[in-house]
C-alpha cells in the first residue's frame, strides 16, 4: 500500500510538473520555422515546425510537412502528424480531421469518436457541436462520443453556462444539455450566454434574455455587449454610448 502510495504520488508530481513547465513554454520563430522557446527567450524546443500553438493540457498542436500532430513539453512528436488539421485538447479530447471527415482523439492518439463528421466545435461544458456529413444539420455528441442530441439545426456552438446557441429555421434561439429549447427561436442573431445573460437581434436591434429564456432587456439598442462579472454592460443608442445593470437600469455619459 505504501509503495502504491509513492508510486502515485511519484506520478502526480511529474505529471504537475510537465504542465507547470509547458505553461512556461511558447511558440518562437527561428527564420521560416517555429519551435518553443522558454520565458527568457532560450529556444528549447527545436525550430523545425510549419506551424505551432500553445500548451492547451499538457500537449501542443504542431505542423510538420502539412500535417497536424502534438508534442509534449519534453519536444516528443506523441501524437504523430499526420492529420490535415487538429484542434487543442479542450477536457481531454482534439478534434481532428482526414480525408475530410472530422472525428475526436484522446491524449494517447487514440481516435475516441470515429471521424465520420463533416465538421465540428471543440468540447466544452462536456459537450461537442457535430454537423452530419450526408444532412449537413447540426446536433451534439458527450465526451464518450454518444450523439445525445439530435441533428436538427443549421448552425450550433459551443455550450456557455449549460446553455447553447443554435439556428433553426433561420432564426436563434438556446437550447440545455439535454436538448431542450430554453430560448425561444426568435432572434435574428444572439451570442452565448456570459454572466447569466445573452445578447439577442430582434428587428435590427438588441437586448438580453436571461437563462429563464425571458428577454430581461427590451431589443432597444443599437448594440450591446455581454455583461461583465458586475452585472454592467455597455451598450450603443442613437450614436451614444452608455451602461446598464441588469434591471435595464441605464447610465449614459454626459
Amino acid at each position: 500500500m505504501r509503495y502504491l502510495f509513492f508510486s502515485t504520488f511519484v506520478i502526480i508530481y511529474l505529471f504537475s510538473n510537465s504542465l507547470l513547465f509547458a505553461q512556461n513554454l511558447y511558440p518562437c520563430q527561428k527564420g521560416k520555422k517555429w519551435g518553443y522557446c522558454d520565458r527568457d527567450g532560450k529556444l528549447v524546443i527545436a525550430a523545425k515546425y510549419q506551424l505551432a500553438y500553445t500548451f492547451e493540457e499538457g500537449l501542443a498542436r504542431v505542423m510538420y510537412k502539412n500535417n497536424f500532430g502534438f508534442i509534449n513539453a519534453e519536444g516528443k512528436e506523441v501524437i504523430p502528424c499526420k492529420y490535415g488539421f487538429a484542434g487543442d485538447f479542450m477536457q481531454g479530447r482534439a478534434r481532428v480531421s482526414l480525408n475530410w471527415r472530422v472525428g475526436f482523439i484522446d491524449k494517447s492518439g487514440t481516435v475516441v469518436i470515429p471521424l465520420k463528421y463533416r465538421d465540428a466545435k471543440d468540447f466544452r461544458e462536456g459537450f461537442a457541436a457535430v454537423q452530419n456529413a450526408d444532412s449537413f444539420k447540426w446536433g451534439y455528441v458527450n465526451l464518450e462520443g454518444k450523439e445525445v442530441i439530435p441533428f436538427t439545426y443549421q448552425e450550433a456552438e459551443n455550450f456557455h453556462e449549460g446553455l447553447a446557441k443554435v439556428k433553426l429555421n433561420g432564426k436563434y434561439g438556446f437550447i440545455d444539455t439535454l436538448g431542450n429549447e430554453i430560448v425561444p427561436f426568435n432572434y435574428e442573431f444572439a451570442y452565448d450566454f456570459a454572466n447569466g445573460f445573452a445578447p439577442v437581434e430582434l428587428n435590427g436591434k438588441w437586448g438580453f434574455v436571461n437563462k429563464q429564456g425571458k428577454l430581461a432587456i427590451p431589443c432597444k439598442y443599437d448594440f450591446v455587449y455581454e455583461f461583465n462579472r458586475n452585472g454592467v454592460a455597455e451598450v450603443e443608442l442613437n450614436g451614444k454610448a452608455g451602461y446598464i445593470d441588469t434591471n435595464g437600469i441605464e447610465h449614459w455619459g454626459k
